[in-house]
């Protein structure tokens, strides 16, 4: 893996899988995400109310 995945990364794979638009700002990565597997981030949804969803980065396949 190269580099790290961003918040703008992680905004983009919601919208693809869900349909949400989460605003990268509001997302929270507390220890940069360099390696594969399940890892937390924190989205602040609106103030006062946040949540914590679990990742998990896997390898490219090619497909699109």
């Amino acid at each position: 893996m190269f580099g790290s995945v961003t918040a703008s990364d992680i905004s983009d794979a919601i919208r693809v899988q869900i349909g949400a638009e989460i605003d990268r700002k509001t997302i929270t990565v507390a220890i940069p995400i360099r390696s594969l597997g399940v890892h937390n981030v924190t989205l602040d949804l609106y103030t006062g109310i946040t949540a914590e969803v679990a990742l998990e980065v896997l390898p490219e396949t090619g497909e699109t």
